[in-house]
């Protein structure tokens, strides 16, 4: 067994009139732990203190449930000279079961 953090970063320009619509999938990442601890470190050393929010996804039945967080922060690419913007990064984890078949 082991956890699978999925990290879908989105991005809008700072000054943007769009709400959230105008937020823009840029990159995903995919990474897996061993423990529960290391992706509290891991996130924790990514994310600090900036705000977050849940994330939700409708069940079957129409309810709420929380899938994640969102994590909302400025950033900007200073090796490329670009205006900064507005990030959010839309984070879930997931236990894995490995079991081998053949194929």
């Amino acid at each position: 067994m082991y956890y699978k953090v999925r990290i879908d970063k989105t991005a809008k320009d700072m000054g943007s009139k769009e709400g959230v619509e105008g937020y823009h999938i840029f990159d995903q990442e995919i990474k897996n732990f061993k423990t529960l601890d290391e992706i509290r470190v891991y996130l924790d050393e990514q994310y600090g203190k900036c705000k977050k929010v849940k994330m939700y996804i409708d069940t079957k039945k129409g309810e709420s449930k929380q899938k994640g967080w969102i994590y909302c922060f400025r950033n900007s690419d200073v090796s490329h000279n670009s205006k900064p913007w507005y990030q959010q990064d839309w984070v879930s984890v997931s236990e894995i079961q490995e079991k081998e078949i053949l194929v």
